[in-house]
């Protein structure tokens, strides 16, 4: 009552948001704000000088990218000076900190392959008494060490989140120590350089893991709260070393309500799926149907790994490496069951291949309530398949084309 009496005998121009107290603006108005931008408000006045330097969060954003004119090397010379000066001002940034301790640590780097915006070791130690609240730590495009990264996740007793996307260096990921809160590890297929995963803390609380395919992870000997798990990107190279049943996770599979797996070898599963533990808890299904899809007794394994799990709720298929020598006829995968609610086709660009497999899943369905069709994607670099080039439109209309196979209540979202 006593702020609100106090702002309303406020002229029209006077400052009312300074008025505020200091909780109130470091909390709810600074926190929101990139970690630069919140440095920014110092200048404004007195009042403000120092209030960022309390914030629970750091969130360093690389900068837009920088407009060159002239050759590639007069941009690479503008690109590395912009990276140069970006470090600087983290590091000038992190040295001024006053938090009794950061809560959320982002760091998001560079702009294209050839430009680090930032190698971590040098802000470590600046960091280290900050680091036991630490609940979030978000790591993209950064050159970090793995003598680096291990002093960090030992000092991070409450850590909650751990995000690691495009390192840049040759880095092994070490999850010892106190870490028992940790919930979600995410670690994206783009980490060419991650050379394994080790998970000794104990994670009574994790919830959720992602990670690349070809990189190897210790056996996770205490997970009673894991229900999704994605295992993506697998390479080439490891096609025909890839198997399931002996994968350091597999005795996790029978409690996932979600699982997102880019199985080489779909072949492979229907000598993999006797030997499956119960998948009654299975809700969500997301795979990339692979190279050797290019025949029914491939697809026979897919629709087979579907049926294993009876309470299935969505399934979600990525038809960008369906092979067009696949005959698929007009019978349906049969796919009858009262929980099956959603269906989503994705990578879908109109190609005869992928209507026939779509329509081949849908087709008798009567529980379906959804079925989503999404465009490929243009970062797709790797799309193998590529159909002639067609309009949005003319895409549209072939994906719209399967609501005349659908029932009317059966709603479609094509993307």
């Amino acid at each position: 009552m006593a702020i609100e009496s106090k702002l309303s005998r406020c002229s029209d121009t006077a400052d009312r948001l300074s008025m505020l107290p200091d909780e109130i603006l470091i909390r709810n108005i600074l926190v929101l704000l990139p970690t630069e931008e919140a440095a920014r408000t110092s200048i404004l006045s007195r009042r403000w000088r120092s209030l960022w330097l309390y914030i629970l969060g750091l969130d360093f954003k690389a900068p837009g990218k920088p407009v060159a004119c002239g050759c590639r090397d007069q941009k690479q010379i503008l690109l590395h000076e912009a990276a140069s000066k970006y470090a600087d001002r983290v590091n000038q940034l992190i040295g001024a900190y006053r938090g009794k301790g950061t809560e959320l640590l982002e760091f998001a780097g560079r702009w294209d392959r050839f430009t680090k915006c930032y190698k971590f070791p040098s802000i470590e130690p600046l960091l280290s008494p900050n680091l036991r609240l630490l609940k979030c730590l978000t790591l993209k495009y950064v050159s970090i060490s793995t003598d680096s990264l291990d002093p960090i996740l030992l000092r991070c007793e409450f850590l909650e989140r751990l995000h690691l996307h495009h390192l840049l260096s040759r880095t092994q990921v070490n999850v010892t120590g106190p870490m028992s809160r940790l919930k979600y590890i995410d670690i994206s297929q783009d980490c060419y350089s991650l050379a394994s995963i080790i998970i000794s803390a104990p994670t009574p609380d994790l919830v959720s893991l992602r990670y690349p395919s070809w990189v190897k992870i210790s056996p996770i000997e205490h997970a009673p709260q894991l229900v999704d798990l994605v295992i993506d990107g697998c390479r080439n190279l490891e096609r025909k070393n890839f198997e399931l049943l002996s994968h350091p996770l597999f005795c996790y599979v029978s409690q996932l309500q979600a699982i997102d797996l880019d199985i080489p070898c779909f072949k492979k599963l229907l000598q993999w799926l006797p030997h499956f533990p119960d998948l009654s808890g299975l809700r969500h299904l997301k795979s990339t149907l692979g190279d050797d899809c290019r025949d029914m007794q491939a697809l026979h394994g897919v629709i087979s790994l579907i049926k294993a799990a009876p309470y299935l709720q969505h399934l979600t298929l990525d038809v960008e490496n369906l092979r067009e020598e696949v005959m698929i006829g007009e019978e349906s995968a049969d796919l009858h069951h009262k929980y099956r609610r959603v269906i989503e086709i994705i990578q879908f660009t109109g190609r005869e291949v992928e209507f026939a497999f779509a329509a081949y899943l849908i087709k008798g369905l009567l529980s379906l309530e959804k079925l989503i069709i999404t465009r490929r994607s243009r970062s797709s670099y790797y799309y193998k398949y590529r159909p002639a080039k067609i309009t949005f439109e003319e895409w549209k209309r072939r994906a719209l084309e399967l609501k005349k196979i659908l029932p009317l209540k059966v709603e479609v979202v094509v993307t």
